[in-house]
């Protein structure tokens, strides 16, 4: 049996920052992408071996920039990782042999100019060393297996899309992992949960993928599912900002607009997605919870799809108000609007009673000002609206700033002032010689300074 070799003109310092890990992924890659229907990759009597059922190797694919790769979009694309990985464990001090149909290859080194290279053996194989594929043996192999890093029957998948695509549950305690092509790529701090991506752009190490590329990818895969709990999950993520934030979503499918809507609705119910400052503030005042947590770089195709500010407001809009006539009151509505008139007479405004079809509008700025007959039946209610709208109407303020916190309270006190003088006025009578000064009950026993000096009053009863 002729042995014949091929020399590599490769230094062993080449790829010095490789290891045992970078080695069994691309031997594993290899077997991935042989158009295998099987692999395997395990420890067999101490030493490492990895198989496949594809159609094996061939003598062109030890020269660099060949390959035995037959898949449309393979997971390797340069025609270097098999040499490389060959290199790097003989290096480490491994005696390496491959077994196919039409070859069998030896690892061994040789030396170029001073330096030690990569040569490779290889000759037909016999009866013996015949392999139905491709099997790779690194004998007495002393490092991990990293079974973990690869797509395997345990990994606990939540969903996967018609692409291959992947949502993993993450280990408990542990960061979320970036599987390409089910081969690991990086963790993935604080993302709720594990991906594997069928398509995404990596650096030539294969250790670092493009942020972009992730995020893309992730996103078009969450649009796609369709089980309401991983998206209430997604949702969550996204408002805690965990990683799932940085997902890009440009567009929604009209059947996973529904979904999410309902689940949105649930999970925040009486809550508008904000899409401006004062479309916010508009929809807090109307006693809406305001979401201002996604990303409009980002989220685009989800805040057109969820509920907003703008389609809450557009919304009120449309709403009809229908007048309601003071005499189909019941007495205590009466009442209460009564008091609400005189409270206004001295600003020439009026009060009137109305209905808000198909909303939760309490009051309406204006001149009248609007009250929702349901809130007349409460005292305390119908004060809180009018000083409200009061201060609308009055000071021209704008909801939710901080001119508008003062119009209120100045509204109030305007309302009190007339009542708290009248409470506290004092009456001079005069007859003859004599004055009478008639001072409220309230202010019986009350100190006051009175020019400068400390002043006691009591009051005779009688």
């Amino acid at each position: 049996m002729e042995k014949k070799f091929i020399d590599y003109t490769i230094s062993y310092k080449y790829r010095e920052h490789w290891g045992n890990w970078e080695c069994i992924r691309e031997l594993v890659q290899n077997a991935l992408d042989a158009h295998s229907k099987k692999y395997t990759h395990d420890k067999i009597d101490g030493n490492l071996v990895i198989t496949d059922d594809g159609p094996g190797l061939e003598l062109n694919h030890l020269l660099f920039g060949e390959s035995h790769k037959t898949n449309e979009n393979p997971r390797g694309k340069f025609g270097e990782g098999l040499k490389i990985a060959l290199l790097v464990f003989k290096r480490m001090g491994y005696d390496i042999k491959i077994f196919s149909r039409k070859i069998v290859v030896e690892v061994a080194d040789t030396t170029i100019a001073d330096t030690t290279c990569l040569r490779l053996y290889y000759h037909e194989p016999t009866s013996s060393e015949y392999f139905d594929g491709t099997k790779v043996v690194v004998y007495n192999y002393k490092g991990p297996l990293f079974q973990e890093r690869f797509i395997n029957p345990s990994t606990k998948i939540l969903y996967k899309d018609c692409y291959n695509n992947y949502i993993i549950k993450r280990e408990p305690g542990k960061p979320g992992v970036l599987y390409v092509r089910d081969i690991y790529v990086q963790e993935l701090e604080e993302s709720q949960f594990s991906y594997n991506l069928n398509s995404c752009d990596l650096e030539e190490s294969r250790n670092i993928a493009s942020a972009f590329s992730i995020h893309y990818n992730m996103g078009s895969l969450w649009i796609c599912c369709p089980k309401p709990a991983l998206l209430q999950e997604f949702l969550t993520a996204i408002e805690n900002k965990k990683y799932e934030y940085n997902a890009i979503i440009r567009y929604l499918p009209t059947y996973t607009i529904k979904r999410l809507r309902r689940i949105f609705k649930k999970m925040y119910p009486k809550s508008v997605i904000q899409t401006s400052y004062a479309s916010g503030k508009e929809a807090v005042w109307r006693g809406y919870r305001v979401i201002d947590w996604f990303n409009p770089e980002h989220h685009l195709g989800l805040i057109r799809c969820l509920p907003t500010d703008q389609e809450l407001l557009a919304k009120c809009a449309k709403d009809k108000i229908i007048r309601v006539r003071a005499s189909s009151l019941k007495k205590q509505q009466k009442d209460v609007l009564n008091i609400l008139k005189r409270l206004t007479n001295d600003y020439k405004i009026d009060v009137a009673p109305v209905i808000f079809k198909n909303s939760d509008i309490e009051g309406m700025a204006g001149n009248p000002i609007l009250i929702n007959v349901e809130n007349l039946n409460d005292l305390t209610s119908s004060l809180s609206i009018l000083i409200h709208e009061l201060a609308h109407t009055v000071y021209k303020s704008e909801d939710m700033t901080r001119e508008f916190i003062h119009d209120i309270s100045k509204a109030g006190a305007e309302l009190l002032k007339p009542y708290v003088e009248k409470e506290f006025e004092t009456t001079i009578i005069e007859k003859g010689d004599e004055m009478t000064v008639k001072i409220p009950e309230k202010l019986a026993n009350e100190k006051f300074l009175y020019d400068g000096c400390e002043v006691s009053i009591s009051i005779n009863k009688r």
